[in-house]
């Protein structure tokens, strides 16, 4: 069995030569945005993995949900990146919930747990299968 080796990568980490990331890497993840934002970074990033020949495995998306009705609509946001991007189906989706999304949501005088980031990455899940993707 052979090991794959794979990165995500975020605005954070700035400009990427694509070229120099394909000789280290098998494949890619990237994140998507967060909340109904778009990353500022993922379309080039798509673009310029795509053109070096790395294969884009997923994306992620950062929940910054109040409510399940938020999940919905950060769902749909992420699906209209992902096909703005000119990414497939068969790209794997992931729902990112942690610590910033808890204490955001805290500033905003709502206390999630562990109730609620089932529930919301249940919801998003079932709502980007239910378009046809993968979550």
């Amino acid at each position: 069995m052979s090991t794959l080796k794979g990165i995500d990568i975020s605005y954070w980490q700035g400009n990427v030569d694509f070229a120099k990331v394909k000789s280290a890497v098998d494949f890619i993840i990237f994140r998507e945005g967060y909340g109904t934002t778009i990353d500022s970074k993922f379309l080039e990033y798509v673009k310029g993995a795509k053109s070096s020949g790395i294969p884009i495995h997923g994306i992620y998306h950062f929940c910054y949900s109040l409510n399940e009705s938020d999940v919905i609509k950060e769902a749909e946001s992420c699906l209209k990146s992902v096909k703005n991007a000119g990414l497939g189906k068969d790209t794997i989706i992931f729902f990112d919930f942690e610590y910033d999304t808890v204490t955001k949501a805290k500033s905003k005088g709502v206390n999630l747990g562990k109730t609620q980031c089932t529930n919301f990455t249940v919801k998003f899940c079932e709502y980007v299968e239910s378009q046809g993707y993968k979550a």
